[in-house]
């Protein structure tokens, strides 16, 4: 009934419709997958900041740390930035949402 009602109006607001539950799960969401993924691509920059910086200085590390960095973060670090990117623009966009919602406006009636 609440869509049927909204879909009428020319101006159509999603987060209306949407339950306050949801909207705060969804922004939950998003604010941890941005953190997590900010820190895996920090830590992952720092391993292979680390990686390169045992070539160039000669003094090697060990095998089992390099194998790893080599075959498993630097592979995955440009992924790690879409994904990255992926949660930053979702959150902006959510945000943006938000505040042109008609129920975050201030009006004096």
């Amino acid at each position: 009934e609440k869509m049927k009602v909204a879909a009428q109006k020319e101006d159509f607001d999603i987060i209306s419709v949407i339950p306050a539950p949801l909207l705060t799960a969804i922004d939950r969401f998003l604010k941890a997958g941005l953190a997590i993924t900010t820190l895996l691509f920090i830590a992952a920059g720092g391993a292979i900041t680390a990686e390169a910086w045992s070539k160039a200085s000669k003094s090697p590390l060990p095998g089992d740390i390099d194998q790893f960095i080599v075959n498993i973060v630097e592979p995955n670090f440009t992924p790690c930035l879409l994904v990255l990117l992926g949660f930053s623009v979702s959150l902006g966009i959510f945000a943006a949402l938000q505040l042109g919602s008609s129920g975050s406006q201030y009006r004096e009636d």
